[in-house]
């Protein structure tokens, strides 16, 4: 599995989530780029276009676990500021 939650959350493995984050990122915009290059090939040839519903599931998944590890980055923040 590649994003475990620990039991204790730090700030550190927030901003190893967003490593990873954006490791995914780049491999979906050259899945994209890819798609694109396909599409235009199947165009050429007169062959119906994918609709490649994966990639934009994944685009999604993407947004919203950075989305979730932001709101964890900022309860952890504020909870270790408090502990202070």
């Amino acid at each position: 599995m590649p994003f475990d939650f620990p039991d204790e959350t730090k700030i550190e493995h927030v901003s190893s989530a967003y490593k990873k984050i954006n490791e995914y990122k780049l491999k979906l915009k050259q899945f994209e780029k890819d798609a694109r290059k396909l599409s235009y090939d199947l165009d050429l040839f007169g062959i119906e276009r994918m609709k490649n519903i994966e990639i934009r599931k994944c685009r999604k998944n993407l947004k919203n676990l950075k989305l979730f590890y932001d709101s964890v980055g900022l309860v952890t923040y504020n909870y270790e500021k408090w502990k202070q």
